[in-house]
């Protein structure tokens, strides 16, 4: 008997069967999938994953083929760490995160040739970083 999908189950399809159990479950995660997949915070992470996925690969097709790095690897990584929900967002966040990179690199740069590269000369460098970092960001 095939199954009915309008009026109660019919008597080979009790509500107990096996079969009725499988559809009602198959069409509860259906819908929930499906409200899942409506809710605006699901869309907003998708194309924030999308924006990622195209960042990192334009990123590390530009590195590799463009500049002949090698070290692609870090193109990439920046972009991920550089894309954010908005362009605005990206676009300042990305600024914010080169600059202090650059200040951060400058900075190790200039401690470890003064004073060797050890652990404690890596130590230091990240503290006066993060302490920097913190004036700049949070001035209390």
């Amino acid at each position: 008997m095939p199954f009915r999908r309008d009026g109660p189950p019919g008597p080979s399809q009790a509500v107990g069967s096996t079969k009725y159990l499988n559809h009602t479950s198959a069409s509860r995660k259906t819908a929930r999938l499906r409200q899942w997949f409506t809710k605006p915070e699901t869309l907003s992470d998708f194309l924030l994953v999308g924006k990622a996925v195209v960042a990192s690969t334009i990123a590390w097709a530009l590195a590799v083929f463009v500049l002949g790095s090698q070290v692609a690897f870090m193109a990439p990584w920046t972009a991920l760490l550089t894309v954010h929900a908005t362009v605005h967002r990206s676009l300042s966040r990305g600024a914010q995160t080169t600059v202090s990179s650059a200040v951060g690199m400058g900075l190790a740069f200039i401690i470890m040739h003064f004073f060797g590269v050890h652990v404690w000369t890596f130590a230091l460098a990240l503290l006066v970083g993060l302490l920097g970092g913190k004036a700049v960001v949070d001035p209390r």
